[in-house]
């Protein structure tokens, strides 16, 4: 199984994972410009210039190279105790497009 993070073939340990939808493929070219201020709250690993670019739409020369950018680079951590600074990473979620737009974290067995 090739694995939807990097591409490459995964052990055993990591041929399963979780999906969460986050846009339809429905929204078309817009799916960047409609999740920005989602991912701008939520993700880390974003670049402002990029959520910058990707706020005014598709019309932006740079709009799909940022958003290229923002699939390779953000990621959300789920911690066990959300509330404390210092709390041990749980899970570390990234973004997948192949259509719809997914959020994916891998399971370790």
């Amino acid at each position: 199984m090739e694995c939807v993070l990097c591409g490459e073939r995964c052990k055993d340990e990591c041929e399963t994972f979780d999906s969460e939808l986050v846009a339809s493929d429905g929204w078309g070219i817009y799916i960047p410009q409609r999740t920005a201020d989602y991912l701008e709250e939520c993700w880390e690993g974003i670049k402002k210039e990029d959520l910058e670019i990707i706020q005014q739409g598709p019309n932006h020369d740079n709009y799909w190279d940022a958003w290229d950018d923002i699939l390779n680079s953000a990621y959300l951590d789920e911690k066990e105790h959300p509330t404390l600074t210092d709390s041990k990473i749980k899970r570390r979620w990234h973004l997948y497009q192949d259509g719809d737009l997914w959020m994916i974290s891998l399971k370790i067995k």
